[in-house]
């Protein structure tokens, strides 16, 4: 009995099983699988909800210092240049916490291993302040020359940077290897659609 513990033991642990490991155990017609029992872990909406509220404080707060009554969509003391700022940092916050959490949740599987963190921090930076300039280079296309007044622009405000918050929580939460060569795919393909599309632009590049 000794004996075939510790070769069932060996047997889980040459698998890739840890002690930290819940597993099923499923019987159908003579055959024995065992997996690793999925637990539940989702987006922490409560973490989302406040960077969006904090960044909207301190955008109201530069807002209402600015002397004009209109407030310009793109160009300099603009939302776009706010957004920048503020939403880059809120959702590379939203990311990084819950990359973590992901990574802490699934250590045994050992989908990213955390010697990556730097770099992928780093990488998401870039993709996320390039995603936003690119995003309003196409919507100055759109709409040139618009312009709203102080509380259009802070409704605007909280709900871009709400979504960018919530889409870079999902990012981080859903982050895998497959899922990462997928992201610069879409990244490297946008980029050029952008880049044709700005053409006319001397920072199209």
């Amino acid at each position: 009995m000794k004996n075939d513990t510790q070769y069932l033991q060996a047997a889980l642990k040459a698998a890739g099983f840890t002690g930290q490991d819940i597993l099923e155990l499923t019987v159908n017609q003579g055959s024995i699988t065992i997996k690793r029992k999925e637990l539940n872990q989702q987006v922490d909406l409560t973490l989302t909800l406040w960077l969006t509220f904090t960044t909207s404080v301190l955008f109201t707060i530069l807002l209402w210092k600015q002397p004009y009554s209109q407030i310009s969509l793109t160009g300099p003391n603009s939302i776009a240049s706010y957004l920048l700022i503020l939403g880059t940092i809120s959702g590379l916050i939203a990311f990084t916490y819950e990359f973590c959490q992901n990574v802490a949740f699934k250590t045994q599987k050992k989908i990213i291993f955390w010697r990556n963190f730097p770099s992928i921090i780093l990488s998401f930076t870039a993709i996320l302040a390039t995603s936003i300039a690119g995003f309003f280079e196409i919507i100055k296309l759109l709409f040139s020359g618009a312009s709203f007044d102080k509380i259009t622009t802070l409704v605007i405000f909280m709900s871009l940077n709400l979504a960018l918050n919530y889409l870079m929580a999902v990012i981080g939460y859903r982050l895998t290897i497959p899922f990462l060569r997928s992201l610069f795919t879409v990244v490297i393909i946008g980029g050029v659609v952008l880049a044709m599309a700005t053409n006319q632009n001397l920072h199209w590049w």
